[in-house]
């Protein structure tokens, strides 16, 4: 676990502080408590993007900018915590990998059965995929830091 200068645990701030100066560095780690106070950051900052944008017209700018300002940071810091529990963070870019062209090749033919009210045998098989791979990420991501025989630990 990274610890601050008073040797006690990262606490909210820091991990804030951490995810917008790590904003491309995919090397390193990330604490579990880094990185879930980091995302707790993210989701705040998202509630408050929505109940702007609820209220003022502005708000509609914001929620169109804010996805492309945080893809970079997130993506970063999901590699880093990927790494403190000793995992490639590459493992993070495999349902993108496997989807993408999926969803390339389906979507002019989605858009033709949804017309008939058609749903291709593909789509719920894919739906299950992505659901494991989100149960998956998840217990990878809340597993303890690996301190030990961890090549990305320096």
């Amino acid at each position: 676990m990274k610890k601050t200068q008073k040797n006690t645990p990262i606490g909210f701030i820091q991990a804030v502080k951490n995810y917008w100066m790590g904003y491309i560095n995919f090397s390193g780690v990330a604490s579990r408590r880094e990185y879930w106070f980091a995302w707790l950051f993210v989701m705040l900052l998202e509630i408050l993007v929505i109940t702007i944008s609820v209220f003022f017209v502005f708000g509609n700018i914001l929620g169109t900018i804010l996805p492309i300002v945080l893809f970079l940071p997130s993506r970063a810091l999901a590699f880093r915590r990927l790494h403190d529990v000793g995992i490639s963070g590459l493992w993070y870019l495999i349902p993108y990998a496997i989807l993408t062209p999926w969803l390339m090749i389906r979507s002019t033919t989605w858009a033709i059965l949804t017309e008939l009210n058609y749903v291709p045998w593909d789509m719920p098989v894919c739906m299950l995929l992505l659901t494991v791979a989100t149960i998956a990420y998840f217990i990878i991501l809340v597993q303890p830091s690996k301190l030990k025989n961890n090549p990305y630990r320096k």
